[in-house]
């Protein structure tokens, strides 16, 4: 994959964009950060205990089901708002017109699908790491629990167990990071299969994405890593440029997506 030409164009793109294109991100990134600090907040009971006092079963009820809202509330306005930076930067790349309304779309089309696919998609990462984490406790903990029966037989034994356990968790941890990266740039693009294929079922929309990204996963990576020069500018100008550099990035991954369809499109046509 020609990362020189998807970057290309994608600057090609955004000229004459650039205004809206990063106006439109700016209140994404804006949404955002207010949905991290509720999420933040009602973890921490901090809420609760400003209006409920100090009563700990009220507050661990009430601060779950408020908790629960907020994380549901994030994941469809999560959804949604995906669902139209995405179509701002498909159209970008399609030369069609684009608007900063387009980033609430949405919200007016099938806005549970796209809840749902988001959902989905934060499944899958949890359980990627959640499955290895789950194994590590099993073995380690297994192994642990054996060692300390053995306690009076050999003194060690409780030592070994634990740090046969930490290392388990660790070796476990890094494989379920691993799988979770695999799985994200499995489904990265799935808001633009979302976009093309609107009658689709969330799974449905999820099972094309992950076919179409097939081979082109380390691709993706190695295109997103490409942009780490100008992320390390942007801390250095305490996120200001980031404004401008997101769209960019936003909009080569956009032209990627084409190319990708271009391409898995040949395959089938000479198959």
């Amino acid at each position: 994959m020609n990362r020189f030409a998807i970057k290309s164009k994608a600057k090609e793109a955004l000229k004459g964009n650039w205004k809206t294109a990063v106006l439109s991100m700016l209140i994404y990134e804006v949404i955002w950060i207010i949905l991290y600090i509720l999420i933040s907040l009602f973890s921490s009971n901090s809420f609760s205990k400003l209006f409920l006092g100090k009563n700990a079963f009220i507050l661990a009820f009430v601060g779950w089901i408020l908790m629960v809202i907020v994380v549901v509330a994030a994941i469809i306005v999560t959804g949604n708002m995906n669902y139209g930076i995405t179509k701002i930067v498909l159209n970008l790349n399609r030369n069609k017109e684009i608007s900063v309304k387009t980033l609430f779309d949405g919200f007016k089309d099938r806005f549970v699908r796209n809840s749902l696919v988001e959902l989905l998609i934060s499944i899958a990462k949890a359980l990627a790491t959640g499955i290895f984490t789950f194994i590590g406790l099993v073995i380690g903990g297994s192994t642990l629990i054996l060692q300390i029966g053995q306690i009076t037989e050999d003194p060690t034994s409780v030592a070994k167990g634990l740090g046969f356990f930490v290392v388990v968790m660790l070796i476990c941890v890094i494989a379920g990071a691993i799988f979770q990266v695999v799985v994200v740039y499995a489904l990265k693009l799935a808001f633009y299969v979302r976009l093309d294929n609107p009658d689709l079922t969330a799974f449905e929309c999820l099972k094309k994405t992950v076919a179409i990204s097939n081979r082109h996963k380390l691709d993706l990576f190695v295109l997103e890593l490409s942009f780490i020069g100008w992320d390390v500018l942007s801390i250095c100008t305490l996120g200001i440029l980031y404004l401008w550099v997101m769209p960019y990035k936003k909009t080569a991954e956009a032209a990627f997506y084409e190319m990708v369809i271009e391409e898995n499109a040949k395959i089938e046509k000479e198959a």
